[in-house]
């Protein structure tokens, strides 16, 4: 086959630079072998057509037409976005801040140590557990604008069945249980407001001529009608939206009408920016977990769990200039939904060398998951000239491996009267990878520009927990916790400040050009529990804070600097459990 290519390619481009016609079979059998490659036929029509016009050498129209469709369409912040998970479970777990690594007795241990459920002996245990979310976002543009939202869930189901074996002479007990648990949800809105600043028309100018290089008309190089156009879709928007206007003194050269008209009247050329982003996100894991309990000393437990992930992001951007010019603003809305579902595993072990000390140890390893990405991107400006929107739309299928999870706790019980729990997780995010899936048609190198900026930009994340309980009477409970974690983040990533050359694999995606980097968050937790012979309740309020940064657009046509969007979220459990 890579014979047949590099004939093929011979008699291409020799034919072109020789005037010639070429063969349409032969152009046909070169898009056929790179169709790996992620090259298309049309992307072959082009650079060549690009050859003829320039007169360039074989080597050079090669390479070309190999570069021309190698854009990204999966970035880091989609990434995280996707490998993020939160405390979530039973009260009890949310109430003493998921610090049960060590500790078990809960059926939030199946997706955290499922060690933990060896320590049910003989008992079966029906949990329900609802939940009540409170959302405010602050953010802090030009001018500081606060958003709230709220949301009902059920946070986790669960079922416990666990059975003595008094006729094994170290096998104490073995537990089996099944839950459903929602690991992560975000509903949350934010809105900003920018006065001065880049301007996201001189974005839009500045990448159309970046892509037509002082060679391509504009004309040709962003008509919809043209199939051999690889031009990003942004600039194709802008063109037919008269956002960016033909240079009348250089053919192969862009302008961006307002601010020519702002110099030309020795105005002030000063954007006016507004965003608006909804996200509604969740990820619920179906587990199912199997534990032992040798000689009361040893607890053994293994989980896999089955995900299903959806997450829905809206977006509205205007930027205005002047409402006396007939370009007067320019509005860019972007909708995303990403679906997937995949498959994970969890195991772990606790050690118990004394009555009061336990020591645990769990590893989760990546869920490997079908991430199907939904988009579409429009734009609007009141030129005369203009009717309606301009829409682009697009999807993608492909395979993504969240990160690896290590986990190390110890707890101490006091007697019958308390306890107190301490846990570290390290999630590290540079083992996230990309990679082709088999319906779609790309091969793994198509991911190679994203996957080799997680391992640049991302690092491991690092949560620290601590949870405690008190037994006040034999029937009423008191508990406390605080868990603080880490950005998944380098320093450079998390504010912008990367090579320019990595900007969009790290923040662009086909139509979503706005981006929020995940700083540090703290929870700060509490709750109550009150056990009776067969029934308990427990109640939880978990206040939940996020620091991110954001921005409409990257920074790599035009600079523009992240914004603080402050993420704080009140959460109220309550568990109904079942012994029998």
């Amino acid at each position: 086959m890579a014979e047949e290519a590099i004939a093929a390619v011979a008699v291409v481009t020799a034919a072109v630079v020789a005037d010639k016609d070429y063969d349409s079979g032969n152009l046909k059998l070169v898009a056929a072998i790179f169709k790996n490659l992620n090259v298309n036929y049309y992307s072959i029509c082009l650079s060549l057509n690009i050859v003829i016009y320039m007169k360039r050498s074989i080597f050079l129209a090669v390479t070309a037409f190999m570069v021309a469709a190698s854009t990204n369409a999966q970035n880091i912040v989609n990434a995280v976005h996707i490998g993020t998970e939160s405390i979530s479970g039973t009260a009890r777990y949310r109430s003493m801040a998921g610090a049960f690594g060590a500790l078990g007795g809960d059926p939030s241990v199946m997706t955290d140590n499922p060690a933990g459920l060896a320590i049910y002996r003989g008992t079966n245990v029906l949990t329900v557990t609802p939940h009540w979310g409170f959302t405010g976002t602050k953010s802090k543009g030009t001018e500081e604008a606060t958003n709230k939202d709220n949301n009902f869930a059920l946070s986790n189901l669960s079922a416990i069945f666990s059975y003595r074996t008094p006729n094994s002479d170290n096998l104490v007990n073995f537990t089996f249980g099944l839950s459903i648990d929602r690991q992560y949800e975000n509903n949350s809105k934010y809105n900003t407001i920018i006065d001065g600043g880049s301007s996201f028309g001189e974005y839009l100018t500045n990448q159309a001529n970046n892509y037509l290089g002082g060679t391509l008309s504009p004309s040709t190089a962003f008509d919809w009608h043209n199939e051999g156009t690889t031009a990003p879709f942004l600039t194709m928007l802008a063109y037919d939206q008269f956002a960016v206007v033909d240079d009348p003194f250089n053919p192969h050269a862009v302008l961006n009408p307002v601010k020519v008209y702002k110099e030309n009247n020795k105005e002030p050329y000063i954007p006016y920016k507004r965003l608006y982003v909804n996200e509604e996100t969740r990820l619920d894991h179906y587990n199912i977990s199997g534990a032992f309990n040798i000689n009361d000393i040893f607890y053994l437990g293994a989980t896999m769990s089955i995900s299903d992930y959806r997450s829905i992001q809206r977006t509205e951007f205007c930027e205005d200039y002047d409402y006396d010019y007939m370009g007067s603003f320019v509005d860019y809305n972007n909708d995303v939904e990403f679906k997937g579902s995949g498959i994970g595993f969890q195991a772990g072990v606790i050690w118990s060398p004394f009555d009061s000390w336990r020591i645990g140890a769990s590893v989760h390893t990546p869920t490997w998951t079908t991430i199907d990405e939904y988009y579409i991107g429009s734009m609007l400006t009141d030129d005369e000239r203009v009717d309606d929107w301009t829409d682009f739309s697009d999807s993608w299928r492909y395979e993504f491996s969240t990160p690896w999870e290590y986990q190390f706790s110890a707890a101490y019980i006091f007697g019958t009267r308390g306890l107190l729990s301490f846990e570290y997780d390290m999630r590290d995010f540079t083992t996230m990878e990309y990679s082709h899936n088999r319906s779609y048609g790309l091969t793994d190198n198509f991911f190679n520009g994203a996957n080799d900026c997680i391992d640049r930009y991302l690092q491991a994340q690092h949560t620290f927990k601590v949870g405690s309980e008190y037994r006040i009477t034999p029937n009423l409970s008191a508990r406390l916790g605080y868990a603080f974690s880490t950005s998944p983040y380098t320093d450079e990533a998390l504010y912008g400040n990367i090579a320019a050359s990595d900007i969009n694999q790290c923040y662009y995606e086909t139509t979503k050009i706005n981006y929020q980097t995940l700083g540090n968050q703290y929870y700060i937790t509490g709750g109550l529990g009150w056990t009776g012979t067969n029934w308990y309740v427990d109640a939880a309020f978990m206040y939940h804070h996020s620091k991110y940064h954001a921005a409409a657009y990257p920074g790599d046509f035009a600079p523009t600097e992240p914004i603080d969007v402050n993420f704080g979220e009140k959460n109220f459990d309550v568990t109904i459990g079942y012994r029998f």
